[in-house]
């Protein structure tokens, strides 16, 4: 399972870093956009940040990967850094794609990404770069404020998806586009699913073995394998989702097509 769940890690860093460039070429002859913000995400966040994340985490569950208490903490810092920042990214693609005159929606985002910079910097100062495995507050209201991010996406995306499918009835919008934004909403909703995985995993964790101030790989393993195989239930399923969003296939298209006529009929 630990095979599997990394080649699916792997596939979902490399389509990340594969739409980061996209979109960074797209945003450069469009002199801009949202696809600027997006690309920013999957190569900050998804890419970069990630990528750092399992590298670090990897020693929670083999001893002998264990890393140096300076070089995890380097990685983790780095990893929270690149993750938080993408995470600004993408509220402000969801700003600019789905609310770009909402007055409220550009207050959100500024509070949001000023709250995400002090709770990494706050977290830095209280010594919780370093792996632990029970963050102080500054840690976790950062974690929910980056995660919170992909429930306003899935609304949003959902909510323009429900509108779509009327205009596509009158046949006013393309099949293939009004179904992106269903597989964009489901995306942000598997997500979502994946960024909970972790605080469960610690809190399990720390309920079975009664202590949150150390790390016994022996007595942590039964819950690293539920992870892993969760995560790579959900990765898969994410990596498939933001695949067809960004390279329908030919199949695809010839279902999402039929589907839409046989409703519109």
């Amino acid at each position: 399972m630990e095979i599997i769940g990394g080649l699916i890690g792997v596939g979902n860093l490399v389509l990340s870093c594969v739409l980061g460039v996209r979109l960074a070429k797209l945003a450069r002859r469009a002199s801009g956009g949202p696809e600027i913000w997006l690309s920013a995400y999957f190569l900050l966040g998804a890419f970069l940040g990630m990528g750092l994340s399992n590298f670090v985490y990897m020693s929670w569950a083999d001893a002998a990967m264990v890393l140096p208490d300076r070089v995890a903490t380097l990685l983790n810092a780095s990893y929270l850094f690149g993750v938080t920042t993408g995470m600004g990214c993408l509220y402000v693609f969801t700003r600019i794609t789905f609310r770009p005159d909402a007055a409220w929606a550009r207050m959100l985002v500024v509070g949001v990404c000023v709250a995400m910079a002090l709770g990494i910097l706050a977290t830095g100062w209280s010594g919780d770069f370093a792996l632990v495995l029970v963050p102080g507050p500054a840690y976790w209201c950062t974690w929910a404020l980056r995660t919170s991010v992909f429930v306003w996406l899935a609304i949003e995306s959902l909510r323009y998806w429900g509108r779509m499918r009327l205009r596509m009835r009158l046949g006013l919008a393309e099949p293939l586009v009004v179904n992106r934004f269903a597989l964009w909403g489901i995306w942000s909703c598997v997500m979502l699913a994946m960024g909970l995985i972790d605080p469960l995993a610690r809190a399990w964790y720390v309920t079975q073995i009664g202590a949150g101030d150390v790390w016994v790989p022996e007595l942590g393993r039964p819950i690293v394998v539920w992870l892993v195989s969760v995560s790579a239930a959900l990765g898969s399923f994410a990596m498939v989702t933001l695949y067809l969003t960004f390279f329908p296939t030919r199949a695809y298209r010839r279902w999402v097509e039929e589907h839409a006529a046989c409703r519109v009929a």
